[in-house]
Order: C-alpha cells, then sequence, then structure tokens
C-alpha cells in the first residue's frame, strides 16, 4: 500500500516528479485541457487561451525545461471603443445588493462609476450571474486605481502547451484511462472502472466537488462552479481588429465577457492578414445551444468589424472553469475533512481556488503529506 496521486494535470505531474508516486489519469493524455493544437494554419488552445502568469518555483521549473517568450501584457475594455484596462471615468447610479456577497466588494472597493460601467456587468457575466450570491476570493486581481491590472507580464512556451506537458510527464509513472468511480475513505481504496487501488494517502488534484461525492461527502453544493464556453476562432482580419491580448467586454448582446486575441500575443499563431482568438462565455447549470451561441458571437464580431470571413471555429466546453463560495472558508473546511482521512486535495481544482499553471506546479511540488 502506497501514496497515490489522482489526475495528470500540471499539479499532478509535479508532485508525480517530485514524489515518485504513480498517477492515475482519467484521459487518455497528460495535461487535462492545458494542450496547444493546430488547425487549419491557426494555433489554438484547448479551452481557451493558457498563458503562464506569475513567478517563482513554477516558472523557473518551466524554463529549466522548455524555452518560452515573454510579453507585456496588453489588455483593455471594450465599449464600442477600447478603453486601456484597467477602466476609471466617473458616472452616478445606486444598485442593491446583498451582504457579503462579491456584488457589495466591488461597491465598497471601487468607485460607484466603476461598478457601473464596468466591474458590475463584467462580473455578472464572468460569474454566469453569482455575483450577488459568491463572496470575493480573488482580492489579488484588484489593483488600486491606476495600476496596470492583476499581471503586468506573462510566458508562452516557443513550441506550446503540450511540449511542456510531454516533457514532464515523461518523468512520471502515469496510469491512463483510470476514471476514479469511488473512494472509501474507510478503507482507503480507490475504486475504478476495472480495478480497484488501496493507499496510504491520497494525493487529489481533480475538482474539490467531484472528490467530495467520490468520498461520499454529503453538501459539495456549497462549492459552486461556473462553466465556460470557449470558441476558438480563425478569421480575416477586419478594419477594427484590435491590437490587445486580451479585451474585457462588459456588455454585447452574445454574452462573452472576454476576448483572447492569439495571434496579437505570436504572430506566428496564424496566417498572414489572419486573426485567431479565443471567446469566452460563462454559464452555470444548463449548456447553451454552442452552434446557436457560436453564430451569434461570430455575426456580433463582424458587426463589431473585429474580424471578417471565418475561416475555421472550434468550441469546446470547460466543465469547471471558475470556483466560487458562498461563505469564505467553505472550501477549507471540506479540504480539511478530507485531509483528516489521508487525502490532500491541491492545485487549482483540488483547492477550489483561482491561480494559473505556475502556481498550480508550485502546488504539486510543495505538497506535504
Amino acid at each position: 500500500m502506497s501514496t497515490i496521486i489522482l489526475g495528470s494535470g500540471f499539479t499532478g505531474l509535479a508532485a508525480g516528479i517530485k514524489t515518485g508516486f504513480p498517477i492515475y489519469e482519467a484521459s487518455n493524455h497528460a495535461g487535462g485541457i492545458c494542450t496547444t493544437y493546430a488547425k487549419d494554419g491557426f494555433q489554438f488552445s484547448n479551452g481557451g487561451p493558457h498563458f503562464l502568469f506569475g513567478k517563482g518555483v513554477g516558472l523557473d521549473y518551466i524554463k529549466s525545461l522548455v524555452p518560452v517568450n515573454e510579453y507585456e501584457r496588453k489588455a483593455g475594455v471594450y465599449y464600442n471603443h477600447i478603453f486601456p484596462y484597467p477602466l476609471q471615468t466617473t458616472a452616478q447610479k445606486v444598485n442593491a445588493v446583498n451582504k457579503g456577497s462579491l456584488k457589495e466588494w466591488l461597491g465598497n472597493t471601487f468607485s460607484q462609476a466603476e461598478c457601473n460601467l464596468f466591474f458590475n456587468p463584467f462580473n455578472e457575466k464572468y460569474t454566469a450571474g453569482l455575483y450577488d450570491q459568491v463572496v470575493q476570493v480573488e482580492e489579488f486581481k484588484s489593483p488600486p486605481a491606476g495600476g496596470v491590472g492583476f499581471v503586468s507580464t506573462f510566458c508562452d512556451p516557443v513550441n506550446g502547451l503540450t511540449d511542456l506537458v510531454s516533457k514532464m510527464a515523461e518523468k512520471c509513472t502515469i496510469n491512463y484511462n483510470h476514471e476514479a468511480i469511488g473512494i472509501d475513505t474507510k478503507e482507503k481504496i480507490v475504486f475504478f472502472k476495472n480495478k480497484h487501488v488501496k493507499y496510504e494517502k491520497l494525493i487529489s488534484t481533480i475538482p474539490l466537488g467531484r472528490l467530495l461525492r467520490l468520498c461520499g461527502r454529503e453538501g459539495d453544493f456549497k462549492l459552486p462552479c461556473t462553466s465556460v464556453l470557449v470558441i476558438n476562432i480563425g478569421a480575416d482580419k477586419a478594419v477594427n481588429t484590435p491590437d490587445e491580448h486580451w479585451l474585457y467586454v462588459p456588455f454585447c448582446k452574445s454574452g462573452f465577457h472576454r476576448l483572447c486575441f492569439y495571434s496579437n500575443v505570436d504572430k506566428s499563431k496564424a496566417p498572414e492578414g489572419k486573426v485567431g482568438m479565443a471567446v469566452e462565455i460563462a454559464y452555470y447549470g444548463d449548456q447553451p445551444d454552442i452552434e446557436r451561441v457560436s453564430f451569434e458571437v461570430i455575426k456580433e464580431l463582424q458587426d463589431w468589424g473585429m474580424i471578417g470571413k471565418v475561416i475555421t471555429i472550434d468550441p469546446t466546453i470547460v466543465k469547471v472553469a471558475y470556483t466560487w463560495e458562498y461563505n469564505k472558508g467553505d472550501a477549507k473546511k471540506e479540504i480539511d475533512w478530507l485531509r483528516e482521512r489521508d487525502i490532500i486535495s491541491t492545485g487549482r481544482y483540488g483547492k477550489h481556488k483561482f491561480q494559473g499553471m505556475v502556481d498550480s506546479i508550485k502546488d504539486g511540488f510543495e505538497v506535504e503529506l
């Protein structure tokens, strides 16, 4: 009986490299959604843009494995015109809020003008309507007025994320196509479809809510998460194709909250005269009609003059994209409950915490048994 690891995303891979313990992965590949691919001459990421934000041990390790390009982040807020991010302006309107909610926190932190013109409409879409119910858990994203945003620089592996994932996976023992279907916390057994494995301690990097369900834990409904429909688009450039890497969109007809332009980060990610981009639409609950929404998004972007003729389109669903709490500390209570049963839940999904790939790798290297 030994320690085993669930999930071969970046945290699971880092934990496997550090400890040498075997990894059990539900799919047939490592890296989860953090992979890159080519389609019709465009370079995309699965599940939308995955760039490397942050510094420290995680980024140092990445740089020791693969070459990276470094960029100064360029972002804007779109109101039929691109304003530099973060937005500062004036307007007044009083809004009712629930005590202790993210919406209330926004109102207490920023001016009424900033809330009306950006923070409220953007976060309403970003949280898929939950911003008046969940609490603020991402304070680090909110710089003082006049700042440059929660990150000013980022990196991207020269040969794509798949290259980084492959080099990390080579250093691990990974059992692919092993999806956990149940966990007996008393007998310390993980059940897979065709076998079961006894463990001394279990390191889990899968979504916290799913882990709790596998353990038979009641009440994981206290840990809401929103999903994202990501539409990768390759198209001709148009008269209003922007230069920014990201645009935040508080108001639009088709419901997206953010645009990322791969080819503005690196021109090689699209053919000459073309634009490669990703559109993000958050939702909570029922999955939207992908074909209808994709049509509406493309029409709106073409009406805005941001893209011309569409060459390729590739929508994907990220089921667990952003994690939230109704009450501060809800996730920690569940993580502590698991720890008492020798289950260490870590990483972005395991901690039910927003963070990037760099910090997720750091979590794997620093996992404590």
